[in-house]
């Protein structure tokens, strides 16, 4: 299924839930993520002077995020975020960098304990750059994916979850698949 359609349904969905609750614009709740990921084809490997290597691939590493939460009717609630996810290969001669900032919307199912979603990401401005000898950067598409996720509450406030990301990053004509796993921790703040 073509991306962008799934990005419009989303969007219409999350969009009309706000509309039609009359008490959207008073529940809109601020949050919190940090995530660690891993997944996705190698985009650089750096080999050091005794021998060892690091390795950056396109669905890592660390991503920080911030949003709303706000409720669409009854157990469904929408999520809207904005991030910062890097990798970084650190060196005496050299520093690598892989870095976008993901927008996300999601739907939610929520029950007691447990939230179950997905919706759409786009990642704007991936970019692999270097220093010193590794010197140069290679910037990529912007790229638009989907993620599913589920949370589990700990806290009426904190929550742990696991979410999979499906996206491809292009540069030119070559794709990289970008498809990742992680494990994120989230802090609602109400």
């Amino acid at each position: 299924m073509d991306s962008k359609i799934v990005f419009g349904a989303v969007v219409s969905l999350l969009a009309s839930g706000a509309m039609f609750s009359s008490t959207s614009a008073m529940a809109l709740t601020p949050f919190g993520e940090m995530g660690i990921y891993v997944g996705g084809d190698n985009l650089v490997t750096a080999e050091y002077t005794n021998g060892d290597t690091s390795s950056i691939d396109a669905g890592g590493e660390l991503d920080l995020s911030a949003g709303i939460i706000f409720p669409i009717t009854g157990a469904l609630e929408g999520q809207f975020s904005v991030g910062y996810r890097f990798d970084t290969i650190h060196a005496s001669n050299a520093d690598i960098n892989w870095r976008r900032y993901p927008v996300e919307m999601k739907a939610f199912y929520k029950t007691e304990k447990f939230r179950f979603g997905g919706g759409v990401t786009e990642h704007f401005n991936p970019e692999l750059s270097g220093t010193g000898v590794a010197a140069g950067s290679v910037h990529f598409d912007n790229a638009l994916g989907m993620v599913i996720e589920v949370d589990y509450s700990v806290t009426d406030k904190a929550y742990l979850g696991l979410k999979y990301t499906n996206i491809d990053y292009e540069v030119g004509s070559v794709a990289f698949n970008g498809d990742s796993a992680g494990l994120i921790f989230g802090y609602v703040f109400h």
